[in-house]
């Protein structure tokens, strides 16, 4: 069953001279995996993928139980989604960045069938 992915784009800003610069996640501060991301990113399209896991690890330590995983979206679609790897995913409530690149699914005969994205979680 397929689940909702909300992709988070960088919003264009500029500095205080007006030179263009890459946001970072905007109004919103969080710690993503092993980074925090705050500034102005917004919701740019929600696509429908399914989510297989790959891998897990946990880490136990006297401040805090941590559990990453590994996981692929695949993203069923006719036509390339536009997904990059400097946007930000919310996959089951939680945000991630995309591991690697956006790749695309092809078929036999050269057919776009959608793509494949891999992305780390982590929880605790």
């Amino acid at each position: 069953m397929s689940e909702t992915i909300r992709v988070y784009r960088p919003q264009p800003a500029t500095d205080e001279d007006g030179n263009p610069i890459r946001g970072s996640l905007g109004l919103w501060k969080e710690q993503v995996g092993d980074e925090t991301l705050t500034g102005a990113y917004s919701l740019w399209k929600q696509v429908q993928a399914l989510i297989a896991p790959e891998t897990s690890e946990t880490t136990i330590t006297e401040s805090a139980n941590t559990t990453r995983s590994t996981h692929t979206l695949y993203i069923r679609s006719t036509e390339p989604t536009g997904i990059r790897n400097s946007d930000v995913l919310e996959v089951r409530g939680k945000r991630t960045r995309i591991t690697g690149h956006p790749q695309a699914w092809t078929g036999h005969n050269g057919q776009h069938l959608g793509e494949v994205i891999h992305i780390r979680l982590t929880e605790g």
